[in-house]
């Protein structure tokens, strides 16, 4: 599912994998051949964390790993070029190679979830909102409360996961979208007038701003948003 992850490793990991587990990042690296790009993706997406049983219970951070894979990406390469073998690095014969403060360039939390978006198309180790941690939640009704105002227009804000586009039976071009917040998930229409006003919106911002009505079915077994306003969800004046 990893976005850019060539076919050829990932049959190579899983072929690798039913002989049995990788004891190590540098058993990993011998036994599959990532070229430099794959090596990144599954260190960046998390696919390399965890404890390794020859870490000698140490942790390493994923920048740390990063440094590894570098050093094994080297050792590989000399080896193809009939230079000091690749297996000098699992001794500690090779030099290491200078890196940076890693402390200070472990990726946070914000850009580990903006990895998973970009490379699996979902977020993986928090709620997809946590994408946006600049929003005012404060302002908005929550959607998991919306059944509470049946017929009242009200100010919500959700993040857009899924949308469509259809022809009205004039011809004209509507809206479906579905729309999530931490407390809920709710489908939303946009008939053809506000969707020629805002409908722009709906593309340019991944989480909006509805002023819209909770218009009950008629069977009384549910309900959706009719979206009169989209617009750029409120910002908090200040992060804390």
């Amino acid at each position: 599912a990893i976005k850019g992850l060539r076919k050829a490793t990932i049959a190579r990991i899983e072929r690798e994998r039913r002989q049995g587990p990788f004891s190590s990042l540098a058993d990993l690296h011998q036994r599959t051949q990532p070229n430099t790009k794959d090596a990144e993706l599954l260190l960046v997406i998390g696919a390399l964390d965890g404890r390794w049983p020859d870490d000698a219970g140490a942790i390493a951070s994923r920048t740390e790993r990063f440094w590894k894979l570098q050093h094994l990406n080297q050792a590989a390469q000399a080896d193809r070029n009939s230079t000091p073998s690749h297996h000098a690095l699992l001794d500690g014969s090779r030099p290491e190679l200078s890196a940076p403060d890693l402390a200070r360039t472990e990726p946070t939390a914000l850009d580990q979830l903006n990895v998973e978006h970009d490379l699996l198309g979902y977020t993986v180790t928090d709620h997809p909102l946590s994408r946006f941690p600049g929003i005012d939640w404060s302002t908005y009704t929550p959607l998991g409360e919306l059944h509470k105002h049946p017929g009242k227009t009200l100010t919500c804000c959700g993040l857009i996961v899924v949308t469509r586009v259809v022809y009205h039976d004039s011809g004209e071009q509507m809206k479906f979208l579905t729309l999530v917040d931490h407390s809920g998930m709710v489908e939303t229409e946009m008939f053809a007038r506000a969707y020629h006003q805002y409908g722009l919106a709906t593309v340019r911002y991944p989480v909006i701003e509805v002023r819209a009505t909770v218009q009950t079915f008629s069977n009384g077994k549910g309900f959706t948003l009719n979206i009169h306003k989209a617009t750029k969800a409120q910002q908090l004046t200040k992060l804390t």
